[in-house]
């Protein structure tokens, strides 16, 4: 009788069993590995938005330059036909128009297509609308 009741002992005693879970040595690393990996997971995915907001940050300077630099542009040649050479308005809107036209085709090959070209084409109408009606 004792030989089954050491037999019984010994095998709930066995790697693996509930017993050995928490001195069982490679469960023990598994648990730090997978607590390790975890550790990865929260830093790559935190790595993953910092790198987002990176890349919008640079798009967002990008796109305020190159409206920047489109803007004094369209303002430096409406003055100048208007001083160098008495022209129809519609000469004025036309030169504005391709202006405006190379400003989108820049920021879509920069930026891609996106709300912040709709916003910049929306803020380059209106330029245009006030410096045609002023000038």
């Amino acid at each position: 009788m004792m030989l089954g009741v050491d037999k019984q002992i010994k095998s709930i005693n066995l790697p693996g069993s509930w017993s050995s879970h928490c001195t069982d040595p490679h469960h023990n690393n598994t648990s730090k590995v997978t607590t390790t990996s975890r550790i990865a997971e929260d830093a790559m995915f935190e790595g993953n938005d910092a790198s987002r907001l990176r890349a919008c940050v640079y798009k967002v300077v990008v796109v305020v330059v190159v409206v920047v630099v489109v803007v004094v542009t369209e303002v430096i040649v409406i003055v100048e036909i208007e001083l160098v050479v008495v022209v129809e308005e519609e000469v004025v809107a036309v030169v504005v128009i391709v202006i405006v036209v190379v400003l989108v085709v820049v920021i879509v090959v920069i930026v891609g297509v996106e709300v912040v070209v709709v916003v910049v084409v929306a803020v380059e109408v209106v330029v245009v609308v006030v410096v045609v009606v002023v000038v």
